[in-house]
């Protein structure tokens, strides 16, 4: 289909253009109208989108308007992803703050690429116009090319721009996403960011992609019960932050999921989930000292900064000792008697449970962080012998 652009029109003889407007009329005159692909006019996933739309059948100037799930279908859909929808709560309620002075619209869809929430500025566009609503459906078949559904393709953060959209319709707005993986290392929303001003007036990519990130860490630390948390960065100061990489770890160091982050970082790409010493390196050891923060050699080469943290039982599950009298004399005096009893309770129960930490802590009434805190209290330079495994 000939593009009637001018900017077109006024390239197509000359190999040189002066901005990114021109240089897009140009590749667009050249898919649609002239059947060639413009390769280095526009981005590799771009070009992939615009082939799998036109060789569905799809015509670039008849965008037929949103499509739209019920209210039935959406409770559903939010429903099946109750828990992306409970991870992205807090942090979503952040990025509504930070651009509540920005025209952009916000958007959260699940894996198949329907919203599941919208707002800012241009959320809530009726089903005949260009925007973003919840219950939409963002998907390349539905929608064309968008970053939504080119982040779902290839599993990282993207940015489209204007004319980089399929439809003509949508070549005013400018949309980024970022993809979000659960437990299982599966792909299972994106956050969305819109706008039809002329432009951001920031990096969409790194908002939404730091925005994702919180999302998944929530989601990860609901999802799979860990005996403690491993967090690293190339600094000590991102610790703590969305930007850190994490590992859920079990109590024999075994790594039970990984953050984006910590996959980037060490460069892990699937496959039998390593021990920590097996990822990290030899030096990383586990059990670690708690909310120590300590540099560390990664395998690469690469330095970063690592704190770990035991996980400790949920609020609640313990219940709380009963008051007692203070202690008298004879008690206190007796006090370090008790402490040395103590210690040997815990020995002689971790030996009863063939050294399951978790086992002894539930026969104890007790946390497994005190436990590993007597162990390392023990040999704080070695790991030590009785750290958990299943018992015989």
């Amino acid at each position: 289909m000939p593009s009637s652009s001018p900017c077109a029109q006024g390239l197509t003889a000359g190999p040189f253009f002066s901005t990114p407007e021109q240089r897009l009329a140009l590749a667009r005159e050249r898919f649609f109208g002239a059947g060639e692909r413009p390769t280095g006019l526009v981005s590799e996933p771009v070009l992939a989108s615009w082939g799998r739309c036109a060789g569905a059948g799809h015509d670039p100037a008849a965008w037929p308007g949103h499509v739209g799930l019920s209210a039935l279908r959406l409770d559903s859909a939010r429903r099946q992803a109750r828990a992306l929808c409970l991870a992205a709560h807090g942090p979503l309620q952040e990025l509504a703050a930070a651009l509540q002075a920005s025209p952009a619209a916000i958007g959260l869809t699940d894996g198949r690429g329907v919203v599941l929430e919208a707002a800012g500025a241009e959320a809530w566009a009726p089903p005949s116009e260009v925007g973003l609503r919840a219950g939409t459906d963002w998907s390349e078949a539905a929608l064309g090319t968008n970053a939504v559904a080119l982040a779902l393709a290839q599993g990282s953060a993207i940015q489209v721009r204007r004319g980089e959209h399929f439809y003509e319709a949508w070549g005013q707005c400018q949309d980024a996403a970022a993809p979000v993986l659960d437990v299982r290392g599966q792909l299972v929303g994106t956050v969305l960011l819109m706008t039809q001003a002329p432009a951001f007036g920031f990096d969409p990519v790194a908002v939404v992609s730091q925005y994702a990130s919180a999302i998944e860490n929530q989601l990860l630390r609901q999802q799979a019960d860990v005996d403690g948390l491993l967090e690293f960065q190339t600094s000590p100061d991102l610790l703590g932050t969305p930007l850190a990489a994490l590992l859920g770890v079990d109590a024999q160091g075994q790594v039970i999921w990984l953050n984006g982050v910590a996959r980037r970082l060490t460069g892990w790409e699937g496959g039998p989930m390593p021990s920590v010493q097996g990822l990290l390196g030899e030096a990383a050891g586990w059990p670690a000292l708690e909310g120590v923060v300590r540099p560390l050699c990664l395998p690469s080469g690469l330095t970063v900064w690592l704190r770990s943290s035991l996980r400790l039982p949920a609020a609640g599950a313990l219940a709380p000792p009963p008051a007692q009298d203070p202690p008298d004399e004879e008690t206190a005096l007796a006090s370090p008697r008790l402490a040395d009893a103590s210690r040997a309770l815990i020995d002689q129960t971790l030996a009863a449970c063939g050294g399951n930490v978790s086992l002894a802590a539930k026969r104890l009434g007790i946390s497994r962080g005190r436990i590993y805190r007597h162990l390392q209290a023990q040999d704080k330079t070695a790991v030590p012998a009785t750290s958990e495994r299943n018992p015989s």
